[in-house]
């Protein structure tokens, strides 16, 4: 059953009123009194390697990695990532949760296992590794770190 005009203008006009009673909280909110968030562009491998490299100097004791690593091997390189940037990470105590496609764990992982003889000790390496499903596959990655968020 409708409800009569009346009541409808006397609740729009209640809703007004509380309304009104916020503007001043609202408009405090929208004033420069908080910072802007702050955009920065980088390009090319070197854009790459100042973000791993800014990783590990300001980091906020851990990282979240969404995506595809082998996408960002075949930029940053391999030897790079597992011969400098995890020892590093791991000197500083840096911590990573990673949600890595089944086929990057295979291609990669298990692929520097076998070259390096040692066994992948995630725990010790400070890093948990989570499956995303390959049916949702995408070849971009974002890494979150010290309140920043990059997407490459």
């Amino acid at each position: 059953m409708a409800e009569p005009p009346k009541t409808l203008l006397s609740r729009y006009k209640r809703n007004l009123e509380e309304l009104e009673k916020v503007v001043p909280e609202l408009s405090a909110i929208a004033k420069d009194n908080y910072p802007k968030p702050r955009l920065s562009h980088y390009r090319g491998k070197e854009g790459y390697m100042h973000v791993m490299e800014n990783v590990l100097e300001k980091h906020g004791g851990e990282l979240l990695f969404m995506g595809s690593i082998s996408k960002l091997h075949e930029i940053i390189g391999v030897k790079y990532d597992f011969e400098y940037h995890v020892p590093t990470r791991i000197k500083r105590g840096i911590k990573i949760k990673m949600l890595l496609f089944q086929a990057d764990i295979e291609k990669i992982l298990i692929s520097r296992q076998r070259d390096s003889q040692d066994k992948i000790d995630n725990a010790k390496e400070l890093r948990e590794v989570k499956i995303l499903p390959q049916e949702y596959f995408f070849i971009a990655s974002e890494l979150i770190y010290n309140n920043r968020v990059v997407f490459f």
